[in-house]
């Protein structure tokens, strides 16, 4: 979800997309309409005001759904090449919307690639691995591009 606000015409625009950067049609439905309804009518008011009190002109917000449905704040875009760090998430909406889960902030060296690829200690299970940077990964083949981000299903 795009949030950017035009204070010249006094107007607030919504945008809503994939993370392949396709735009999600409201009204034609190419969506799960049981979360996206949802989320539209009662959750987007909510990141505007927000945005409003930290005065923040643009921000992409970036959602995953979790077990029951739900939406699931995972990281916020800021400008072109910045996110807001994971604690800076928490400390603004973790009491008031549900986030994700951050296992370790750590720099990448041998023994942390090493416990990955084993799946030992704070590494074992499910990952997505971020990097602190914001980088676009670009896929050739279909000439796409979308945020970096590493998944690891075990």
């Amino acid at each position: 979800m795009i949030i950017h606000f035009r204070p010249k015409d006094g107007q607030v625009v919504v945008l809503f997309g994939d993370l392949n950067g396709n735009n999600i049609d409201l009204i034609d439905h190419t969506y799960e309409p049981e979360v996206l309804d949802g989320f539209v009518r009662k959750q987007t008011t909510f990141f505007i005001n927000v945005m409003q009190r930290l005065k923040m002109p643009q921000a992409q917000f970036f959602f995953a759904i979790d077990e029951s449905n739900q939406p699931v704040l995972v990281d916020i875009q800021v400008a072109t090449d910045k996110l807001v760090g994971p604690g800076m998430i928490k400390d603004l909406f973790g009491q008031t919307y549900p986030t994700q889960q951050v296992l370790k902030i750590e720099m990448l060296d041998d023994r942390a690639i090493e416990c990955i690829s084993n799946g030992t200690g704070s590494y074992s299970g499910d990952l997505i691995i971020k990097p602190s940077k914001f980088r676009l990964y670009h896929d050739p083949a279909k000439n796409t591009y979308q945020p970096m981000y590493f998944e690891i299903t075990r």
